[in-house]
């Protein structure tokens, strides 16, 4: 494997392990959100790895690599595709949005102080931002609460 993440595609009704690998930091695209022609392109060119519960027999036709996920906790299927990619090497929490996958950047207080409340702003000083959905996120109480949640499955993280 080479120094760069696995990137992954959660096949539909996995979308809670795609959040939850979103938390640590993994490029994970929905495959709820995409065309099944989309899902497949897009597997094939950026060389992801499709994470399902099950193969069909159309599956290996198209050239995609494929993961078989046989847990179904969270934390269990997280275990799995650890030992199968080191993915824990991998992890950078709270780089990506959640909504849309997209890498966070800092952004200034100025320049998200008409999209927050002004109660944020008095208490946060660090924001990031997603240039793709134009999501703000602070270090507040979800924070604290999504670490949590990753600890519950068993990735602490700091």
């Amino acid at each position: 494997m080479s120094s760069d993440a696995p990137k992954f595609i959660v096949e539909r009704g996995l979308s809670p392990l795609c959040k939850a690998m979103r938390m640590l930091g993994f490029d994970v695209l929905d495959r709820s959100t995409l065309s099944l022609r989309d899902s497949l392109r897009r597997a094939i060119e950026e060389r992801r790895i499709w994470l399902r519960r099950e193969m069909d027999l159309t599956s290996n036709q198209y050239g995609v690599r494929y993961f078989i996920l046989e847990a179904e906790d969270i934390g269990d299927q997280l275990s799995e595709i650890n030992s199968a990619y080191n993915i824990a090497d991998f992890t950078n929490p709270f780089s990506r949005c959640l909504i849309c996958n997209m890498h966070l950047r800092k952004a200034t207080q100025n320049e998200i102080k008409d999209n927050v409340p002004a109660r944020t702003l008095e208490h946060f000083d660090r924001f990031y931002y997603c240039d793709s959905c134009q999501r703000i996120y602070w270090h507040g109480s979800h924070i604290l609460k999504m670490k949590k949640k990753l600890r519950a499955i068993g990735w602490d993280i700091q």
